[in-house]
């Protein structure tokens, strides 16, 4: 099976390598398929736009510091409590499914 698709590629490649077209990527840029043209040698260069800058409240607001990331042992640990929990999940389901098949074949 290896080889038949080997040869496949090399099939594809060749036949591309022979048969395709070759393309020119910047040659005409100025002009598209439609006949749209673009100006060339106008350096048009973007306007600034007007921003304010950003003003805050004169209201005294009390900052709190004291909140803290997770560390990475926590994170790992509920990922793996995660997968647990899935876990019994899954084995209850299929236990339950198990069950209902072993119910059905019975009753035949």
């Amino acid at each position: 099976m290896k080889k038949y698709v080997v040869l496949l590629f090399f099939l594809i490649v060749g036949f591309g390598a022979l048969y395709g077209d070759k393309v020119e990527a910047a040659s005409k840029a100025d002009e598209t398929e439609l006949g749209i043209t673009f100006l060339k040698g106008e350096n048009v260069e973007p306007e600034i736009p007007i921003i304010k800058a950003p003003t805050l409240p004169i209201v005294d607001v009390p900052i709190q510091r004291g909140g803290k990331l997770p560390s990475t042992g926590d994170l790992i640990t509920s990922l793996i409590w995660t997968i647990l929990g899935c876990s019994i999940i899954i084995i209850f389901v299929g236990v339950y499914s198990l069950k209902n098949i072993m119910l059905r074949l019975s009753w035949e």
